[in-house]
């Protein structure tokens, strides 16, 4: 079996986290796409590396076969094997997905299309001004924050102080707060949290929800009731590969409505969405494995 990549490098239209206001003059993320050959039948993956959450870059996974590697040669086999058996990956089952606000700040949470859905908010250190904006939210609105570990626990025992009864029953979940410690056991009592990216091992007692993003880790099925499936805000190619995870797996609200963060390369006509629902095109859908196939066969491919 033959190994080939094409890189690509990504414009970001906006910063994706707290992590990256700083670094956003930067403006793209890079990756590669992985393509695995056997005779005549093929199958890619996505490599996606997060710098900003300690990921090498995309030419060291490859050369060290890390995680990120692995997991996406275990994506692009299993595409490989359905294109060569002429099945598909996919299917017509729409996804809902929870709102995504990157700059909460200049964003009206109390919006009519809010109303009775998730939406999750790119949280950064500035807990005063986060205050004063959920507490002022009056709609029926289940709130996700993404803190990615930007406070410390002064800062959070601070902000939950500082929540309005009527705010803290519209959380759904905090996600990644502070680093992890045992700490999070108490404030899960306080308001659910969700784990991601953290130096240790999920505990069930220190987070009530644990986020998976399928393009980068596989799915614990004993964990599917509290397992949040999102995308890695990675090439749509490893989108493809986590959502067509939650056609199959997703028991709650996922995160997928992450594709317009970056200018459009040619794979957005395989996707569609309406309002919170996310799913596949009649072109992606009429493909083999997870579709695709005439945008991927005009990239560049370089042997491995």
């Amino acid at each position: 079996m033959k190994l080939s990549c094409s890189s690509y490098r990504l414009k970001k239209r906006t910063a994706l986290n707290a992590l990256t206001q700083e670094s956003y003059q930067d403006g793209y993320q890079e990756g590669a796409l992985l393509r695995f050959v056997d005779g005549d039948d093929w199958g890619v993956a996505d490599l996606c590396p997060k710098p900003e959450f300690g990921d090498s870059d995309w030419q060291t996974e490859i050369k060290q076969r890390g995680l990120l590697f692995l997991r996406a040669t275990e994506l692009a086999i299993e595409d490989l094997l359905a294109r060569k058996n002429k099945k598909s990956l996919i299917s017509d089952k729409k996804i809902p997905s929870n709102y995504l606000i990157t700059d909460v700040f200049s964003t009206d949470l109390n919006q009519p299309q809010f109303v009775g859905k998730s939406v999750k908010i790119k949280c950064g250190s500035q807990v005063s001004e986060l205050l004063a904006r959920l507490n002022a939210v009056s709609l029926d609105v289940r709130l996700r924050l993404d803190f990615n570990n930007t406070l410390n626990a002064q800062q959070f025992e601070m902000f939950l102080k500082g929540l309005s009864s009527a705010a803290k029953n519209r959380i759904e979940y905090i996600e990644d707060p502070v680093a992890i410690s045992e700490a999070w056991k108490d404030w899960n009592q306080a308001v659910p949290l969700a784990y991601d990216f953290q130096s240790l091992p999920y505990r069930e007692d220190w987070a009530t929800f644990l986020i998976i993003k399928p393009s980068r880790q596989s799915v614990p099925l004993s964990k599917a009731g509290t397992v949040i499936l999102t995308s890695a805000m990675e090439h749509p190619v490893g989108f493809a590969h986590a959502l067509r995870t939650a056609q199959s797996l997703a028991q709650r609200d996922s995160g997928f409505l992450t594709l317009d963060l970056y200018e459009d390369i040619g794979f957005g006509r395989y996707f569609v969405h309406d309002e919170n629902l996310v799913g596949f095109s009649s072109e992606a859908l009429s493909d083999y494995g997870i579709g695709m196939s005439q945008q991927l066969n005009q990239l560049t491919w370089v042997d491995v």
